[in-house]
């Protein structure tokens, strides 16, 4: 029983033995209390799976199972053997950034009386990497991966008398990140999900300026591309990150809802899975801009006298409380068939020139379809103004908000619902 005790593995450390590839084991010990209830030499065996309620067994050569099912109702099973066990410690998800690096951390657990002669680690069929067992390291992510993806790190022990362990971990590789949520313009709408900026420093860090309209207007982040389909809008959110314990984990439905309102800087590090919210502190007390004014169509706006139609009117924006930079309005779609509004946004009231706030570059008509966020430029002709064509399916008469901050230089349209500060026009 002392040899035995000295070779037990704890159950903790099951799953790892899962993950290592191949395990041939000397013996196994099936345990229910604290007593051995089975215990037999196996031999010819490439790998071995458990299930997680440890109630069954399988046992496979060349990928064919030889048995499975074997034992029931168990406490624990551990193994000895002759190979070494691979054991993935990051403590996280494993992922890297395009252009950035990629941080990993490995065990090697090795039985008695042997002794490692190498480890080596070969990312994306790359070459080999000689490792140290326990260290964490950082690989670099080469920056011309075409897309979010996830790619296979290989990582192979080898004791001196030639017995081979194998462990291949899934990584997740993120190349273009976004943001959307009721903490930003884009709000609950993914396609018109907000770009966040790769820091030229940190290459593995994303941020992202906003203003949080109201305490607890929260976000989530995801990797992937988004690209456009005549008016819609087609979402690749390849991975995605809500909130959890302070970072922001893979698959979380949940948004990040710790905020204060005021101009922040969201930044996230997927490789670490940690974020930050602070303060923007290089906003400027002056106004851009006096006031903000759209040439809207096939609408109606409430100016405080009650609901007045809109044809191709210049109609004034409300100001935010509190903040110089950032124009409401609230309307209700005409109808009038596909086209449902029309906007077109300016720092005066009329004129084909002066100054301009363009939804993109060129001049003309940007469709959207039921919902939009994007940046602004500053131009100086109608003829160079891009305007907003609402093209989707909301109903006739429904309450949106257009907001415009010339600060960040950011616009976003939503249905009213979207809105809870200041309160929607009634």
């Amino acid at each position: 029983m002392k040899k035995i005790n000295t070779i037990i593995i704890a159950l903790c450390l099951i799953m790892q033995f899962i993950q290592a590839a191949p395990i041939t084991p000397d013996s196994i010990y099936i345990y229910k209390g604290n007593a051995i209830t089975f215990s037999q030499k196996i031999s010819n065996v490439d790998s071995i799976k458990l299930n997680t309620a440890l109630d069954g067994i399988k046992l496979f050569q060349n990928n064919v199972v030889l048995s499975e099912n074997l034992f029931t109702d168990v406490d624990s099973i551990s193994f000895t053997g002759s190979y070494p066990v691979i054991t993935n410690s990051l403590g996280r998800q494993v992922c890297g950034v395009v252009g950035g690096t990629m941080p990993v951390k490995f065990d090697v657990t090795l039985p008695n009386s042997k002794t490692l002669q190498s480890l080596k680690l070969k990312f994306n069929g790359g070459a080999d990497i000689n490792y140290t067992s326990g260290t964490e390291v950082s690989l670099d992510i080469p920056a011309d991966i075409a897309a979010s993806i996830t790619l296979n790190l290989v990582v192979t022990a080898t004791t001196t008398d030639n017995k081979v362990s194998v462990l291949t971990v899934p990584c997740s590789i993120v190349k273009n990140m976004y943001i959307y949520g009721k903490g930003t313009v884009s709000k609950f709408n993914t396609g018109y999900a907000m770009s966040m900026t790769q820091d030229v420093s940190n290459k593995n860090v994303f941020t992202f300026k906003t203003y949080i309209e109201a305490a607890g207007d929260g976000f989530r982040c995801f990797a992937g591309n988004i690209t456009m389909n005549n008016w819609d809008k087609i979402v690749d959110s390849t991975f995605v990150w809500g909130a959890q314990a302070g970072k922001m984990v893979q698959d979380q439905l949940s948004f990040a809802t710790n905020t204060t309102a005021g101009y922040k800087i969201i930044s996230f590090n997927p490789t670490t899975q940690e974020y930050t919210i602070s303060d923007d502190l290089s906003v400027p007390g002056i106004a851009e801009e006096a006031g903000m004014y759209a040439q809207v169509n096939n609408l109606q706006y409430n100016m405080g006298a009650g609901w007045t139609g809109a044809n191709w009117n210049f109609i004034q924006f409300n100001a935010f409380p509190d903040n110089v930079h950032r124009f409401y309005v609230d309307v209700k779609n005409g109808g009038g068939g596909w086209d449902q509004a029309f906007f077109g946004l300016a720092a005066q009231n009329s004129g084909n020139w002066g100054t301009m706030y363009s939804l993109k570059p060129g001049g003309g008509w940007y469709y959207s379809n039921n919902g939009f966020a994007g940046t602004l430029e500053k131009v100086y002709s109608w003829a160079a103004n891009g305007q907003l064509s609402e093209k989707g399916s909301i109903p006739s008469g429904t309450k949106c908000r257009m907001v415009v901050d010339t600060y960040l230089m950011q616009v976003g349209w939503a249905t009213i619902d979207n809105y809870s500060y200041p309160g929607p026009t009634n």
